[in-house]
């Protein structure tokens, strides 16, 4: 008796396309996980950097209920108080940047004071309020303006 001739097909090993189905499965699932890695370390990473919050300013005077860009001086006093008060270390713009760019780390609740514009009113207004207290800040002057009244 002669034996049945018995042929077999090769499919590839998927019912979904073969090997090169799976190669691709395979690799959505490594970038998968190396995506939530890295994804986990930036977390990580940025938990362990402190942004430094700058507290910017434009205007010092009494317009504070006119404009939303005018804080008063009682205001803006009460705010340096708080800074005090609260133990905040308050640094020049410069220090920040060197301690940033000198890969040092910044003492705990430190922060930034910047005015915008150099209008008049941050040297009469907010100066003394800054040197009472101590306190460090940058004063961004617009070229533009010099001469100009009510501007530095």
């Amino acid at each position: 008796m002669q034996k049945p001739k018995v042929s077999a097909i090769k499919t590839g090993g998927s019912a979904y396309g073969g090997k090169s189905q799976n190669k691709k499965q395979i690799a959505y699932v490594i970038i998968g996980m190396l995506l939530a890695l890295v994804i986990i370390s930036g977390t990580w990473v940025l938990k362990k950097q402190y942004v430094v919050p700058i507290l910017m300013y434009h205007s010092i005077d009494e317009k504070e209920k006119e404009t939303k860009l005018s804080v008063s001086p009682e205001t803006f006093s009460k705010q340096m108080d708080f800074l005090k008060r609260n133990n905040y270390h308050v640094a020049g713009l410069e220090e920040v940047i060197d301690t940033l760019s000198n890969n040092r780390k910044l003492l705990p609740k430190t922060v930034c004071i910047t005015f915008d514009d150099g209008f008049e009113n941050n040297y009469l207004f907010a100066y003394p309020i800054l040197k009472k207290s101590g306190f460090p800040a940058t004063i961004f002057v617009a070229a533009g303006k010099k001469g100009t009244p009510g501007y530095l």
